[in-house]
């Protein structure tokens, strides 16, 4: 009996020691939850207050896929009725109020936040080694504001932890921005480095990482323990770099506020999130072909789909203007496509549903570049107004 007691003792105590050595993170993904973290990178502004620089929602999934969306600090949220950008609510109000927002605009769940400044940026580059980056354009730009000078050349260059921030700091334009090139140009620039950064950090020894996480712990300002700084160190070093996504969130400029583009942005999201991809109109692209001999009806009939939405590819009479009826073709992979095409189309106008191999590929060797969708119209052919 006093083994059997003993045995049991020993059983619950594992037990109780595995239940309560395991983290939040730990559990949420066995959970089979994403964890997601708002990261928000500062640095000491012009006057002297520190301003943030870089905001990003990184995560990891249970089955081992990671994504980082990266949102610009020009970015305007709604707040208390009016447009605010990221960065200046930074300023304002702190970390949790931009992950208050970020929650909104990405609609995830972000429970999970740390803020770092330049020195740590400094210190995960020279922890692996420095960064080896192809720089397609040269870099020449003089702050004294912000004592930031950065002459970088164009070129395969190797960066410690220093040029790299500056390579990163960067913008390039003086605010506000006029379009969306000027604030895509500053954060593919970012992308581009966090892609090499990645691959360095994905060849590094586990010894490598576990410093990285307690330097975090130590020198970050997160609501996270240094426990779970490493379990995430672990799931993202553990994750499919196949199956990764870096990217910055959707946006427009309208009027020098740069907005979310919130189609744009759901897509992403839902994509990488839920695995679900939510096709919209834009993304179709349609040659419209006149089969039928009747002046202008392939350009009609384009100006009316692309007035929907649908990306034309092109228009032009097509390999015979006799043709009876009208025929719908998808290209490889475009069946989804071709169906929200035949969805739009008026009754009346149905065309015939094909495949490019079934219709001849042979006729189609003149498509515009990028075509998806081929629309051939025939005798009858009347999209109305």
């Amino acid at each position: 009996m006093g083994v059997v007691a003993g045995l049991v003792l020993v059983a619950a105590a594992v037990g109780l020691f595995f239940l309560y050595s395991q983290t939040e993170v730990e559990r949420q993904l066995r959970r089979g939850e994403w964890v997601w973290v708002l990261v928000v990178g500062i640095d000491e502004g012009a006057h002297g207050e520190t301003q943030a620089n870089f905001v990003a929602v990184a995560g990891v999934s249970p089955e081992g896929r990671a994504a980082t969306f990266t949102l610009p600090g020009e970015l305007a949220v709604p707040y208390e009725e009016e447009l605010v950008s990221l960065a200046d609510l930074w300023t304002s109000s702190g970390v949790e109020t931009i992950q208050a927002q970020a929650e909104q605009l990405l609609e995830l769940s972000i429970d999970r936040w740390v803020v770092v400044d330049f020195a740590f940026f400094r210190h995960v580059v020279d922890a692996v080694g420095g960064v080896d980056i192809e720089v397609e354009e040269g870099i020449l730009y003089h702050d004294t504001e912000q004592d930031l000078h950065i002459n970088i050349p164009a070129g395969a260059q190797s960066f410690d932890g220093e040029t790299a921030l500056k390579f990163v700091r960067y913008k390039g334009y003086v605010a506000p921005p006029q379009d969306e090139g000027e604030v895509a140009d500053r954060q593919q620039r970012t992308l581009h480095f966090a892609d090499s950064l990645w691959t360095e950090l994905r060849e590094a020894s586990w010894g490598k990482w576990r410093e990285i996480a307690r330097y975090a712990a130590e020198a970050a300002s997160t609501d996270m323990s240094a426990w779970e700084l490493l379990d995430i160190a672990r799931a993202v070093r553990g994750s499919d770099p196949e199956q990764g996504t870096l990217r910055v969130i959707p946006f427009h400029v309208d009027g020098g506020d740069v907005l979310p583009d919130f189609v744009r942005l759901r897509q992403l999201v839902q994509s990488v999130h839920a695995g679900v991809h939510y096709l919209t109109r834009d993304e179709v692209h349609i040659a419209v072909y006149n089969g039928a001999g009747e002046r202008l009806l392939a350009h009609r009939t384009g100006v009316w789909l692309s007035a929907r939405g649908f990306t034309i590819s092109g228009t032009d009479n097509a390999d015979r203007a006799d043709y009876e009826r009208s025929y719908l073709l998808s290209l490889p992979g475009a069946e989804d496509k071709a169906d929200m095409v035949a969805e739009l189309l008026p009754g009346h106008v149905q065309p015939e549903r094909m495949t490019a191999e079934e219709w001849g590929v042979e006729r189609l060797e003149d498509l515009p570049e990028g075509t998806q969708v081929v629309l051939v119209l025939g005798e009858g052919f009347d999209i109305g107004e």
